[in-house]
């Protein structure tokens, strides 16, 4: 589980840029966004945060967070996180490659993120509140060992198919529903799903309460 680092929630200076095909596939995250976008502003968005060469971009709306992890292949000098809000993450997928030109570019001054490429540019809002602790979303003391059958509600199903890989095709995801570990314990525990052929490190998590929801 990725632990959101504090010195990367108060950001005022970033820039960095991702290929066009990385930037739509962390956008199409935003899926698992919550839609309540006044109520929780934050948890309404993609949280993408950079450390030297790592990407980690996650989202959640409280019973399911996808997290997403990444090696960026240019990077800038800076350290830091951004906010994807749903207006964003469809301009990114609205963005074409343009000759040699295949990246997008995220720069942050301030308050205002600018987004964009040759064919078209935004600028988000970003939030001063920060994000928050998503590891409490998931219990990690799991045991793999003791799986059970998997029932998935269509709006479940939906959600997941949006979620696409670096060639813009849909993931396929392998489930698992592990018991949570500990002595006599029936409990079922969170229900995962990762990508049964990708080479990028996603994993999505469900809340059991979340499957009938």
């Amino acid at each position: 589980m990725t632990t959101l680092s504090a010195t990367l929630e108060n950001s005022t200076k970033l820039a960095f840029s991702l290929p066009l095909a990385t930037a739509k596939q962390i956008a199409s995250l935003i899926t698992f966004a919550d839609s309540g976008r006044n109520a929780t502003p934050t948890l309404s968005r993609i949280r993408v945060e950079i450390d030297g060469n790592k990407l980690t971009a996650m989202a959640t709306d409280r019973y399911a967070l996808v997290v997403l992890n990444l090696i960026m292949i240019e990077t800038g000098s800076d350290n830091g996180a951004i906010y994807i809000d749903h207006d964003s993450a469809k301009f990114i997928s609205s963005l074409k490659a343009t000759g040699t030109d295949g990246f997008v570019y995220f720069d942050l001054d301030g308050e205002d993120l600018t987004i964009g490429n040759r064919t078209g540019s935004m600028i988000a809002k970003q939030l001063k509140a920060n994000y928050p602790p998503v590891n409490s979303l998931i219990e990690n003391s799991i045991d793999a060992s003791e799986v059970q059958p998997i029932s998935l509600n269509v709006n479940l199903v939906a959600r997941l198919g949006k979620l696409i890989d670096l060639d813009g095709k849909k993931i396929d995801l392998w489930a698992q529903r592990p018991q949570l570990s500990g002595t006599g314990s029936t409990k079922p525990g969170p229900v995962l799903f990762t990508p049964t052929k990708s080479s990028s490190d996603l994993v999505v998590m469900i809340q059991p309460t979340y499957l009938t929801r």
